[in-house]
C-alpha cells in the first residue's frame, strides 16, 4: 500500500469511528453547495524542456490569479461531529509562466491550471450557540490537476492524493437551512507530465496549493 493510499485508509477509519462515537446523537443528513474565490494560490513548477538545440532546466514558483472554486457535499450531522463526501473544482490562470535557466528563458505562454477532487471530510462544530456555530475540519481524497498551455499536450492530467484543512462558521437560518462562511487550504494532486517528439520534449512536475474563501448554503433533510 502506498503512502497516499495509507493516508486515505486511516482517514476513512477515522470517519467510521466518528460515526460510531456520534451515533447516539440526533443525526441529520444534508446537502451543501459552496461558491468562492481562491487567494494566494501558487504552483511550484519544475521543468526540463528542450526546444531544438536549447535545453532549460528550471524550478520556479508561479502565482495563480484569484479564481473561482465550486463544490458540493453530501453529509451527516451528528451534533458535534459531521462527516461528508465532497466534490470540488477550481481553475485559474498563471500570472506568468517564464522558465529561467541562467541567461536562457522560455515563455510557456498563457497557462491555466484546473483542479478537481473528491474528498472525505471530517468536521467538528464548536461552541454552544444555536445560531452561530464555528467549526474546524480536514479532508483527504483523490484529485486531478491539468495544465493547459500552447506548448503542452492538453491531454496530460496528474492524479493522486489531495487534501485540505477547513474552518468557518455556520449561521442557522431555519431548522432546515443554514449559511456557511468558510476558509480552506487546498493541496491538489501533483502534476507530472512528459512529452517527446523530434526537436521538442519536456518533463514537468508541479505542486499546487491555494487558500480559498467560500459561501455555502446547506439544506438538511
Amino acid at each position: 500500500m502506498g503512502y497516499g493510499e495509507m493516508k486515505i485508509t486511516v482517514f476513512a477509519a477515522a470517519l467510521v469511528g466518528a460515526m460510531g462515537l456520534a451515533g447516539a446523537a440526533s443525526a441529520q443528513n444534508y446537502f451543501q453547495a459552496n461558491l468562492g474565490t481562491t487567494l494566494n494560490a501558487s504552483t511550484d513548477f519544475s521543468a526540463s524542456l528542450t526546444d531544438g538545440v536549447d535545453t532549460i532546466d528550471a524550478s520556479e514558483e508561479f502565482d495563480i490569479d484569484n479564481s473561482f472554486l465550486v463544490s458540493a457535499a453530501f453529509g451527516r450531522d451528528n451534533g458535534r461531529v459531521r462527516f461528508e463526501g465532497e466534490i470540488l473544482y477550481t481553475k485559474g490562470d498563471l500570472e506568468e509562466a517564464v522558465l529561467t535557466d541562467g541567461a536562457d528563458t522560455y515563455d510557456l505562454g498563457e497557462v491555466s491550471v484546473s483542479q478537481a477532487a473528491v474528498m472525505l471530510n471530517l468536521l467538528m462544530d464548536l461552541g454552544s450557540s444555536e445560531r452561530f456555530q464555528p467549526y474546524i475540519g480536514a479532508g483527504i481524497g483523490y484529485g486531478a490537476t491539468r495544465f493547459e498551455a500552447p506548448d503542452l499536450d492538453e491531454d496530460e492530467v496528474g492524479t493522486g492524493l489531495a487534501w485540505q484543512v477547513k474552518a468557518g462558521v455556520t449561521i442557522r437560518a431555519s431548522d432546515r437551512m443554514s449559511w456557511d462562511i468558510g476558509y480552506r487550504y487546498l493541496r491538489g494532486a501533483d502534476f507530472d507530465a512528459a512529452y517527446s517528439e523530434p526537436g521538442f520534449e519536456y518533463d514537468l512536475n508541479s505542486e499546487t496549493t491555494s487558500h480559498a474563501v467560500t459561501v455555502g448554503l446547506r439544506f438538511a433533510f
